[in-house]
């Protein structure tokens, strides 16, 4: 039989088996006549060869079940005739339901073997069927792009009404995301079950490009999807992500697809020898129950929703098939025809935002949608930005970053400029034990262990001491700060500076030190300032610890006096803060 221009035959073998046969090479023995394998067997040989894949309907697999039985009984009449001749129980043609006769197996009636054609293309497709050129729909971009907003008010509940926005463009984005570098994920989240989670990816599965759901797809499966340009579309995502087998590795294609030519490699497995690199780049989507579980890579380039429980227009998606299938066929009608046009532009917006919401506003350009629409997307991503920014003051090392700006401003067992893992650790489990109650002393030395800062080789007070002074510890220090952008460290400093303007700094006599301390403090906050308003490399920033510059609001008369001994070393190893001349010790020049 030819198939896709593929040659395929079964020849007899000893023992009454069979071998089938492409392009004159064996490719599957079987020793035992077994229709169902050899159906299985076809199915898959056809799926892997073909190009240009079309759906096997149910009428073609009842085709290669006659052709498999007319090939095999070719080779070994004398023992298949002599079971389709036994009994001679009728059954049904399952090509045009006329009785036919036979036993144990499937025949087709001898008019219709008259007409039995298998040449053409054929094989399956795990999305929903494409259009040929003849059966798209011809529309334009305001009609689709109302379609799909109105298909989604009318199946999902939204306590937010720009979620609505969102999902219509991500799933037209879908048919152009070849089109752009990167890409965001959708994400929706519930405590407890019937609260429109599946049915929210449902809905996406039904009008995205190539869209697939489905609950435990293998590793193989989505990087095989997502070649062909697909949407893989998660139900019950923690069951992939968090069981520790072979799923792990869907978990790691979401951590790196959300960008071009970033490659899940592997060896060929074939030989072991050669390399082999899949694509994992495109739009996903998944569901889960709220449990906290998903990692920050994630989350960082996820769009989430909280669902709440909500009674929508049209309850079941299984009324909407058709008009589903209707959506679609328009929209591939506007990939064909907007294709070449399609550019993604540049906004703003840096970073993951931009990764994620530059491609949703090169969709609203290319439909020309109305300014509108725009804006209300621009808005939502600076919320976007902002949200992200706010969770990441809350990771572990911003916190810490803040612990130890507040503990190095004002310390009195080791001075200006110097802290303890001890004392941040107090300090933050004092201040977030409410917000974070599995937070431990143990996590917060991992976390200062994370961000690498050096501490003295001598212990001062019975403790180990961060001295902030230090030129690597002070760059270490900025570089967190520039990475994590912790707004309390900000907050604490403009306290402290109040505090300071009350006690009238300008116009009261103060000791070197203070005044110092007051000034380090204003540079930190300049700092900030920078990093935030500004975008500058916090490495950029120096806070001078070591220069011998006044300050410039400090006269000569508010300057210490200048002391002709040095100050004599305590025995308990360390300088009290009194003993020190802060014009000469270099540990006090800022």
């Amino acid at each position: 039989m030819t198939i896709r221009g593929m040659t395929l035959e079964l020849q007899s073998s000893s023992n009454l088996g069979a071998t089938m046969v492409y392009n004159n090479k064996p490719v599957m023995v079987y020793k035992t006549p077994n229709v169902d394998k050899m159906l299985k067997d076809l199915k898959i040989f056809i799926e892997m060869n073909a190009e240009n894949p079309q759906e096997i309907t149910p009428e073609f697999e009842k085709l290669l079940i006659y052709n498999i039985q007319q090939a095999y009984m070719k080779y070994v009449p004398a023992i298949q005739e002599d079971k389709a001749r036994k009994g001679k129980t009728s059954i049904t043609c399952p090509c045009c339901n006329n009785i036919a006769v036979a036993k144990g197996m499937i025949f087709r009636c001898e008019s219709c073997r008259n007409e039995f054609d298998i040449e053409g293309n054929y094989t399956h497709s795990p999305w929903k069927t494409e259009p040929t050129k003849e059966e798209m729909i011809e529309c334009t971009t305001h009609e689709a792009f109302n379609e799909v907003l109105t298909f989604w008010k009318d199946h999902v509940v939204y306590s937010d009404v720009r979620d609505y926005l969102l999902d219509t463009l991500l799933d037209i984005q879908s048919y152009f995301q070849d089109k752009f570098n990167a890409t965001g994920y959708r994400n929706y989240r519930a405590n407890g079950n019937e609260k429109g989670k599946t049915t929210a990816c449902q809905t996406h599965s039904m009008l995205a490009y190539r869209a697939v759901i489905c609950s435990r797809p293998t590793p193989a499966f989505v990087l095989k999807l997502l070649e062909d340009q697909g949407v893989i579309i998660l139900d019950q995502a923690e069951d992939a992500f968090y069981q520790r087998n072979e799923k792990t590795e869907i978990y790691n294609i979401f951590t790196s697809g959300h960008k071009k030519g970033i490659p899940q490699g592997k060896l060929s497995a074939a030989d072991h020898q050669s390399y082999d690199d899949k694509s994992t780049y495109g739009f996903k989507c998944y569901n889960q129950q709220d449990d906290g579980k998903t990692d920050n890579p994630i989350n960082s380039r996820t769009w989430i929703t909280f669902m709440n429980k909500g009674v929508p227009k049209i309850k079941k998606l299984a009324y909407s098939e058709d008009r589903a299938k209707r959506i679609r066929f328009m929209l591939y009608y506007l990939k064909d025809k907007l294709e070449k046009d399609c550019k993604e532009i540049e906004t703003n917006l840096d970073g993951r935002a931009g990764d994620m919401y530059d491609p949703l506003m090169s969709i609203i350009k290319l439909f020309n949608l109305s300014p509108e629409i725009e804006e209300t997307m621009y808005v939502h991503a600076l919320e976007f930005m902002d949200k992200k920014r706010k969770e990441s003051d809350d990771t572990l090392p911003a916190i810490i970053v803040e612990g130890i700006s507040a503990t190095i401003v004002d310390n009195p067992l080791f001075g200006n400029g110097k802290t303890s893992p001890k004392s941040v650790t107090e300090y933050i489990l004092n201040n977030y034990a409410d917000r974070f109650p599995k937070l431990t002393s143990i996590k917060v030395g991992i976390g200062m262990g994370y961000i690498g800062l050096k501490q003295e080789e001598t212990k001062q007070n019975g403790q180990h001491v961060y001295d902030l002074r230090d030129p690597d510890n002070l760059e270490i220090f900025s570089k967190t700060i520039e990475q994590y952008k912790p707004t309390g460290i900000k907050a604490k400093i403009e306290e402290l500076e109040k505090e300071f303007e009350k006690m009238g700094v300008d116009k009261i006599n103060l000791e070197g030190t203070e005044y110092q301390r007051y000034y380090r403090l204003k540079k930190y906050k300049e700092l900030i300032e920078k990093i935030h308003e500004d975008g500058i490399s916090a490495s950029d920033v120096v806070i001078p610890y070591y220069e011998d510059e006044v300050p410039p609001e400090h006269t000569e008369d508010q300057m210490p006096h200048e002391e002709d001994d040095e100050p004599e070393q305590p025995e308990n190893g360390f300088v009290e803060e009194e003993d020190l001349d802060p014009e000469n010790d270099p540990h006090l020049q800022i």
